[in-house]
């Protein structure tokens, strides 16, 4: 009987609902929006793609919110406030940097490229 209960526990703990780690969420989705800003210069079509990725990536996690995963432990909103932060400051500064560094060596005449990039 004791080995049994053991069994069972054992049965319980290996087939429990995994719980979702929001700073590997964030992070990836941190992640695309960043590479696609970074790379919109070299690929117009970047942001079109990132959208499709966050928008891809939203509909999974919701599913496995609301479907697979247990309930999380309550949580305050300091994660979300640092990621916006960080969009806040990197992304004007992936942007003007991507630019500097794809243009300037395809521009004919890089001074102009660089001038844009010190102004923005």
């Amino acid at each position: 009987l004791i080995i049994v209960r053991k069994q069972v526990q054992e049965a319980k703990m290996a087939f429990e609902p995994m719980e979702l780690y929001n700073p590997d969420r964030y992070a990836r989705a941190l992640t695309t929006f960043l590479v696609c800003v970074f790379y919109a210069p070299l690929l117009p079509l970047a942001p079109l793609i990132g959208v499709f990725a966050l928008c891809l990536q939203y509909a999974i996690d919701k599913y496995l919110l609301l479907r697979w995963c247990k309930r999380q432990k309550p949580q305050n909103s300091m994660l979300a406030l640092s990621t916006l932060k960080a969009v806040k400051y990197l992304a004007p500064l992936g942007l003007t940097v991507s630019f500097f560094i794809f243009l300037v060596p395809a521009w004919k005449d890089p001074l102009v490229v660089r001038n844009v990039a010190l102004v923005s």
